[in-house]
């Protein structure tokens, strides 16, 4: 107790006369470990999580208060943080989850990436436990209140939560539950969106069915494919869904809906028939013809020859528009030389 309140002090006096972001690092990370150490369950230290819960969890988030991108910046180093034990690691979350934000972080792309994946891959070999210093931690920044760090839910819950493993998403249920209920836990600019991603994991959490994207940014989905769809009969009645999200190669959802029907590329063949029929929709056109030429097995390609000649021979000025002639070439030219060696093989054999 004389410890804590000692730390008390200090970071009293760190509020008036701490100026260096260094400096103030190394407090937040004292400090942060003094509030993982009380959250901890374990009976001894109960006790002292109700009279000193409140202020150790202001602590932990203090980093942020400090004001960045300075403190933030400093905390970017993935390979620096990669080293860090995991009490000190737990720490410093609230510092690294301004440099992922990418609504506002300074940090380069791909380092942002870097410590999205190390934050996942830290979170994900931790104990799927409360008891953990860091699932402590990471339960005690989306369950505190809004007024404080709505800012820091914001890159967590986009950007870590939903990437966990199932099971390792489980000791965050309760606050993704109420952050679902209550999007008022959101600051301006962030209203709705925190609410809705934390209701798409807790509907992952709960799913029995899978669904294809409902927008842009429902990455869950493909989660819900992956975990529930295993064989070609149960992925069909995703198929249209996911071909319609094929339209455009720049949303978000095109490359993992691509992926989700290489699983079963035989059930794409009939719908993209279907489409390359009408002619008017070049763009879309073009990326079923990539599709048709790239991914579905020679022996059921051969099925499309009617409609891929077609529009070799006789193709619209939107396909045209679209270079839907020149993948159709592309594919038909594959088509006939895997029909040539076919014959070849039948000829030796």
């Amino acid at each position: 107790m004389m410890r804590l309140a000692r730390t008390r002090a200090t970071f009293i006096w760190a509020d008036s006369s701490l100026t260096s972001s260094l400096q103030r690092l190394r407090l937040n990370r004292t400090l942060g470990r003094c509030y993982v150490w009380l959250t901890q369950t374990s009976e001894p230290r109960r006790p002292l999580v109700p009279t000193l819960g409140k202020l150790g969890l202001a602590l932990t988030l203090r980093a942020y208060s400090y004001g960045q991108p300075a403190l933030a910046m400093s905390n970017s180093d993935p390979s620096e943080l990669a080293r860090l034990s995991a009490l000190d690691f737990a720490a410093v979350v609230p510092s690294i989850l301004p440099s992922i934000d990418w609504r506002q972080s300074n940090v380069d792309w791909s380092v942002q990436n870097e410590l999205v994946d190390l934050l996942v891959s830290r979170l994900t070999a931790a104990p799927p436990s409360l008891e953990d210093s860091l699932v402590s931690a990471v339960h005690a920044i989306l369950a505190a209140p809004a007024t404080e760090v709505a800012e820091l839910k914001f890159p967590l819950v986009h950007r870590v939560i939903g990437s966990l493993p199932k099971q390792c998403i489980e000791p965050y249920r309760d606050a993704l539950v109420h952050l679902k209920k209550d999007p008022t836990e959101a600051l301006p600019g962030t209203i709705g969106t925190i609410s809705a991603r934390s209701t798409e994991i807790v509907e992952f959490l709960n799913a029995t069915q899978a669904w294809v994207p409902r927008h842009k940014g429902d990455d869950m989905a493909y989660r819900s494919l992956d975990l529930l769809v295993h064989t070609a009969d149960e992925m069909r009645p995703f198929v249209p869904g996911l071909l319609g999200w094929l339209q455009d190669q720049n949303w978000p959802p095109f490359r993992d809906c691509w992926f989700q029907l290489e699983r079963f590329p035989e059930l794409v063949v009939d719908p993209i028939r279907e489409e390359l029929r009408q002619g008017d929709d070049g763009e879309w056109e073009a990326s079923l013809m990539r599709f048709l030429r790239d991914v579905v097995p020679p022996e059921r390609r051969e099925e499309a020859r009617e409609e891929v000649e077609r529009i070799v021979q006789r193709p619209t000025q939107n396909e045209i528009d679209s270079a839907v002639d020149e993948y159709a070439n592309e594919c038909l030219q594959a088509m006939d030389d895997w029909l040539e060696r076919r014959k070849r093989l039948r000829g030796i054999s």
